[in-house]
């Protein structure tokens, strides 16, 4: 990993140079304030996450207001918040987040940079009569604060239960000092849902630099390492990634038997992720990490009652901390179907190949010696035989090339 100077050096490496991002940013708040005018962004405000649908097309606004509703859903089917949990709405904007918490009985607080969207923010839950929030107590669960230059004020620090952050770090400057000052928020056992819309690789797309220059905003979306880099200086070293497939979906439809692969190619295009700085505390949230918390299974292998099983013909792993003398056990049932013979596993790591083995219908238990292995790293595992088709979450194993267990 980088050191703090080099990561955020490389973190703004490809963006517009000689720009005043942070006065850009509140320029162009207020802009956008200008161009829909007071009524105009007080009613803006006051319904997202809904969109209202355009007379020829209603799909853009459509999916805009899904993709709102189901982050927001999915972050608390996965978190299930407990009565009266403290929650902290980063750039909070017209504080729907902060609202819709509020009504489910969760004690919000939101900061944003802007004046104008804190007001807005206030006056949206003051304004709901089934909440009984006066505009006194309305306006004290927002302020105007910019998280990249302080902390927030002592009688904050380490209060929060949750912290939320939708859609905002790629507009920061600065998201490693950001981030440790959210991380200091948290208290021990705290978590922080972090969404960002695209996990980017290699440059910065040309429709975000352009507006960049146009706006002198960032939008930047960051690659995965860099982000990972971020959250481990800032103490966040507890970090899974998720995926997102939502939708009504017939089983008859062509796509049904291929959603794990969707859901694996989500969990790589978005930087949706769920972090803690407790060692553990996401083992809580998902059951499968306390399963092996020395690797983890990637594209390939899916689980199912009896162990990991490979269904595809390739399988990555990736090291989540530094293992000695690594071994995985393999075990084939290939040969329970007529026609094969030999099956060849093979492990690569990123100086080349680890190992091989050669399975047989007399012979089909067998070990993969992969030795030394540090966190960070993966391991990739082809096989010259996979049946096809393969159904990932599938229990009938003569679909499946083999399963692979661990031991260190």
């Amino acid at each position: 990993m980088l050191n703090r100077e080099s990561l955020l050096q490389a973190i703004n490496e490809d963006i517009p140079k000689g720009v005043d991002w942070k006065a850009g940013a509140e320029k162009y708040v207020a802009a956008f304030v200008e161009k829909l005018g007071r009524e105009g962004i007080e009613e803006f405000a006051m319904n997202k996450p809904f969109s209202s649908v355009g007379a020829s097309d209603p799909g853009p606004a459509i999916t805009e207001s899904v993709h709102y509703i189901n982050n927001f859903a999915n972050a608390l089917q996965f978190l299930k918040p407990p009565l009266g949990s403290r929650i902290l709405d980063v750039a909070c904007g017209g504080g729907w987040v902060s609202h819709l918490l509020s009504k489910m009985g969760y004690w919000t607080y939101g900061i944003d940079i802007s004046e104008d969207f804190v007001n807005l923010a206030a006056r949206r839950l003051s304004r709901d009569a089934s909440l009984s929030v006066s505009e006194t107590e309305a306006a004290s669960r927002f302020s105007v604060h910019d998280i990249e230059t302080s902390p927030l004020p002592s009688h904050l620090v380490g209060t929060f239960d949750y912290i939320w952050l939708e859609s905002c770090l790629h507009h920061f400057v600065d998201p490693i000092t950001a981030l440790e000052h959210l991380s200091a928020a948290l208290k021990p056992d705290g978590v922080i849902v972090l969404i960002e819309f695209e996990n980017r690789r290699g440059e910065i797309k040309p429709e975000y630099m352009e507006v960049m220059r146009e706006f002198d905003t960032l939008e930047r979306p960051y690659p995965r390492d860099h982000l990972v880099n971020a959250l481990h200086i800032a103490g966040l070293t507890q970090v899974e990634f998720i995926g997102t497939v939502n939708g009504w979906f017939s089983p008859s439809d062509p796509m049904a038997p291929i959603m794990g692969d969707l859901l694996l190619d989500s969990a790589e295009q978005m930087n949706l992720a769920i972090c803690a700085k407790k060692q553990g505390r996401l083992d809580e949230i998902f059951p499968h990490r306390a399963k092996d918390a020395s690797i983890r299974f990637g594209r390939g292998a899916y689980e199912n009652a009896n162990g990991y099983r490979w269904c595809a013909p390739a399988a990555e792993l990736v090291v989540e901390k530094s293992i000695c003398n690594m071994t995985l056990e393999c075990f084939s049932t290939l040969f329970e179907s007529e026609g094969c013979s030999t099956q060849e596993i093979v492990a690569y790591g990123k100086n080349g190949e680890l190992d091989r083995i050669s399975l047989s219908a007399e012979s089909k238990h067998g070990e993969l010696k992969l030795g030394n292995l540090e966190r960070g790293d993966k391991v990739s595992i082809y096989s010259n035989q996979a049946f096809s088709p393969a159904w990932s979450g599938s229990d009938d194993a003569r679909l499946l090339s083999f399963y692979i267990k661990t031991s260190d």
